[in-house]
């Protein structure tokens, strides 16, 4: 009982196993020996991660913004990435743990797909943040969330279109343009009101 009490007083949050996936990752290192390294320390098995390591690998990352001027949207997003493809290798190791045969092969193929959009999803973050950058010299600080309304616009552009947001600190749904892969959103001059994309609450 005393054992099993240690046990879930060690186990560490996701919160925890991201950050030490994402500086694994920053580390020049074999998929195979950042696996060693991470199983005993997160609790998944090195099998399931050596593959997503692989995969995760297989396109690089920008773990400094030393080119990229600071207090900007794009240094900011470009910040993040670590965290974010540290997100996907834990979601695609819970995904693939306890699969076999050909299931797991099955999985595995899918894991591409998935890293591919996980990939485009950083490229759209990279574009929008640059946008809130280039309306920032144009507007100031302080911007307007102009998104595109019609039959396809998302529940969450919807409710942002027309508040304000800072051009120094990400909205919880992302920078206008990055809310969804699909999205249409801008950033443009600030409007005449007091309402804050900040308000928006994120569904869980």
């Amino acid at each position: 009982m005393k054992r099993q009490q240690r046990k879930q007083q060690t186990k560490k949050s996701d919160a925890e196993i991201i950050t030490i996936i994402a500086g694994a990752l920053a580390i020049d290192a074999s998929a195979s020996a950042t696996a060693a390294t991470l199983s005993p320390l997160i609790g998944i098995p090195g099998p399931d991660l050596l593959p997503l390591l692989v995969i995760a690998k297989s396109r690089s990352i920008s773990y400094g913004v030393t080119t990229i001027p600071s207090a900007t949207a794009s240094a900011e997003s470009s910040a993040l990435e670590p965290t974010y493809r540290a997100q996907y290798v834990l979601t695609a190791a819970r995904r693939l743990n306890g699969l076999q045969g050909a299931e797991r092969e099955a999985a595995l193929h899918q894991e591409q797909q998935y890293f591919n959009q996980h990939v485009q999803a950083a490229a759209n973050r990279r574009r929008a943040a640059s946008a809130v950058d280039q309306a920032r010299t144009r507007y100031g600080d302080e911007l307007g969330w102009y998104a595109k309304m019609d039959s396809q616009t998302s529940a969450e552009c919807k409710e942002a279109n027309g508040k304000n947001f800072s051009a120094t600190r990400l909205p919880a749904i992302g920078w206008p343009g990055s809310v969804h892969p699909h999205c249409r959103c801008k950033p443009g001059k600030r409007h005449s009101t007091s309402a804050s994309v900040y308000s928006i609450k994120v569904a869980a």
